[in-house]
């Protein structure tokens, strides 16, 4: 849907703090990561359903744990599932692998004596890469206190590519106890099945991945410093003493015409045509809502005052309704998406690709950004001759245009733009 609207601008009172030339180079170039994949979940403590990997260490106390089906050594000993935990690395190159790290319980304490194998696979998408086991594990008890630490060896394997969409999954399986030449290698020859704990500070289950990324970071801010940033306004600000770490709209209220509430931020340098930008989001209220929950411009005037040779692509939250779509300025036309619905009090995860033809949106329900929500993604053609080849500033915004009884209480986190 496009319209063409006529806009009153706003003068040009605001000042960049910081004058860059185009010609500074991106922060982060090619380069070499060695570093954990921590096991995660989300949901209950027992069996938690979305499974992700990510780079952050375990932080509770609590040990989340996933249980196999059962197994028999009847009918060919099939392998049976514990959990397939999910990650998107970027773009690069995966080529080693550590030890995988897990603790290991019974379900059923019946089930003391029995033996088992552990299979750790690691996929790109749906093509296995390398698979390790560990065969005829002793000693594993139902009394979680005494979860046994086991380690599964990979091995080498051929380095393998990864675009910026691809997903690396840890498929962890288990089946009866065997020999090296697949004869029952004692105990029982059935269980109730295998339990998996991880995600705690005493059951930090892992691996380290060798990862050559060629992404390249353009611009990140964890919001732990106001620093570069430019508030106008009262009611959106960035790590202020009673929001701390996150940019914050405190029911925050749109302008009416009048009142400007935002803050914005020069990026390092004008973004290319083709890029990714990443962002955490969650509100907790709103009214009638019309806010640019995340916003890029060409100027550092109010997304909608960007004038007639300005433009601007936003993340709306709205109108009137609880969803999030893509919005683009370009001159005195409007472009709207459809909508993405969203619900308070939730932990979404957001992602707007940008290519030389189309804006995606895509919003997740876990950190490795792996698992899209219903209504989840939504597209936004870009027609010739518009490339949006001139945004150089990050801002958080309340709508100018709208009315005041419009209101929004929402936090944006982790927001990460770069190259595919």
């Amino acid at each position: 849907m496009k319209t063409t609207i006529k806009k009153k601008l706003l003068p040009l009172s605001f000042i960049a703090l910081v004058t860059i030339s185009l010609t500074v180079p991106y922060q982060t170039a090619i380069s070499a990561s060695d570093a954990d994949l921590f096991l995660h979940g989300i949901g209950s403590n027992a069996n938690p359903q979305t499974l992700f990997l990510d780079g952050n260490s375990p932080t509770s106390t609590t040990a989340k744990f996933r249980d196999s089906g059962s197994v028999n050594f009847a009918g060919g000993n099939q392998w049976k599932e514990i959990g397939n935990w999910t990650n998107t690395p970027g773009s690069g190159t995966l080529t080693s692998l550590s030890d995988f790290q897990v603790w290991l319980g019974l379900k059923n304490s019946d089930d003391i004596g029995t033996k088992f194998d552990l299979r750790a696979d690691i996929y790109k998408n749906n093509q296995l890469v390398v698979s390790g086991q560990t065969l005829c594990m002793t000693g594993i008890t139902r009394n979680p206190d005494q979860a046994k630490d086991t380690m599964v060896s990979f091995g080498t394997f051929a380095p393998v590519s990864f675009g910026s969409t691809d997903l690396l999954s840890l498929k962890v399986l288990t089946r009866i106890g065997t020999n090296p030449d697949n004869t029952q290698c004692g105990g029982h020859f059935n269980a109730v099945g295998l339990r998996a704990y991880f995600d705690s500070v005493n059951r930090p289950a892992k691996f380290d991945m060798t990862f050559v990324s060629t992404s390249v970071v353009i611009f990140q801010d964890d919001y732990s410093s106001s620093a570069g940033w430019t508030q106008i306004g009262s009611s959106v600000t960035v790590n202020s003493p009673s929001h701390p770490g996150v940019a914050y709209f405190d029911n925050a209220a749109d302008g009416g015409g009048v009142d400007d509430n935002r803050i914005f931020k020069q990026l390092p340098s004008t973004l290319p045509s083709i890029w990714t930008g990443d962002f955490d989001y969650k509100f907790t209220t709103s009214s009638i809502p019309a806010a640019y929950a995340w916003a890029l411009t060409a100027s550092n005037a109010n997304p909608e005052q960007q004038g007639s040779t300005g433009s601007a692509i936003l993340v709306y939250h709205g109108p009137e309704v609880d969803q999030l779509h893509i919005r683009t300025w370009e001159g005195l036309t409007v472009a709207d998406s459809t909508a993405v619905p969203i619900s308070a009090n939730t932990d979404y995860y957001v992602r707007l690709e940008k290519t030389p033809t189309q804006l995606i949106l895509m919003a997740f329900s876990d950190p490795a950004r792996t698992i899209q929500i219903p209504g989840s993604p939504v597209t936004l053609a870009i027609a010739a001759p518009t490339d949006f080849n001139n945004l150089n500033l990050i801002q958080h915004s309340t709508s100018l245009s709208s009315g005041s009884a419009r209101t929004l209480t929402a936090q944006v986190d982790n927001t990460k733009i770069f190259t595919p």
